[in-house]
């Protein structure tokens, strides 16, 4: 069944880059979508934005599949443009989304998104029990496929992206562009054995070096996971490649378990 799935979705991918490639060769951030609604989990102040599947056929036993979207910079509704472009154009039609919304503790606060050994004075919760609460907020409200739970961090979510990523049972894998990897602010990397990790960062990157999702890339294989590194041209996340919702795409069903297509027709050197 699996393999079946694995096979119809990559016949869909290959179908669309033949008669849809301006989809993901757009350079203007789509207009924000009004089928989204604002969530809280238990919590109060864990908000979110829950984006229901855009169309949904026969529900496979396994259940649905779940992205949550963990936007950079300072990680509010600002970046519900950045969601919605992604929600359209490079997730498949069936995916339930969710956008947890970075709650700032005090006016000081610079880290964005909280984790186990760096976080701000008086905090209430770690991004990690915010993820985990939204994942079973989300259950509540639809069949999730407990195989295919994965997130998508940017930037300043990366760290607390990779955290959760690494502990929480539920989370199969991870999108993760232009972040730090700092392994003695995560726990232990043994977490990595058996999930998925697609990296994405610029080579000519200055805020933060690529040197680590290099780094990202050799701890996370060692300790089991598998890692793709892909690059793009034009710094930190500001400056994306037209390419952009293609390379989510691509990531969003290698994350799967299906394969990596090439990003552009007949090259796949962009693939470190």
């Amino acid at each position: 069944m699996r393999r079946y799935r694995r096979y119809r979705l990559a016949i869909t991918l290959i179908c669309a880059t033949l008669f849809l490639p301006s989809a993901w060769a757009g350079t203007s951030p789509p207009p924000l979508d009004s089928f989204s609604q604002e969530r809280t989990t238990g919590h109060p102040l864990q908000r979110y934005f829950l984006y229901p599947p855009r169309q949904v056929g026969p529900v496979s036993p396994e259940g649905l599949p779940l992205i949550l979207i963990l936007p950079g910079g300072h990680g509010d509704e600002r970046y519900r443009g950045l969601v919605t472009g992604i929600v359209r154009f490079s997730l498949p039609h069936d995916t339930v989304v969710a956008q947890p919304i970075a709650f700032k503790w005090t006016e000081e606060q610079r880290l964005v998104w909280p984790t186990t050994y760096v976080r701000p004075e008086g905090m209430g919760f770690k991004t990690n029990d915010f993820i985990a609460a939204v994942i079973a907020d989300v259950r509540e409200q639809f069949p999730i496929d407990p195989k295919r739970v994965f997130l998508m961090g940017f930037s300043s979510s990366g760290g607390a992206v990779t955290e959760a990523a690494i502990t929480l049972d539920v989370v199969s894998g991870a999108f993760i562009q232009a972040s730090v990897f700092k392994p003695r602010y995560l726990p232990d990397l043994a977490g990595a054995d058996g999930k998925r990790f697609f990296l994405f960062h610029s080579p000519t990157d200055k805020v933060v070096p690529i040197e680590h999702s290099i780094r990202a890339r050799r701890l996370l294989t060692e300790n089991g996971g598998y890692v793709v590194l892909e690059t793009y041209a034009g710094g930190h996340t500001g400056h994306w490649p037209d390419d952009r919702y293609w390379v989510m795409r691509r990531a969003a069903l290698w994350l799967e378990g299906g394969p990596l297509l090439p990003r552009t027709a007949g090259d796949e050197s962009t693939t470190q």
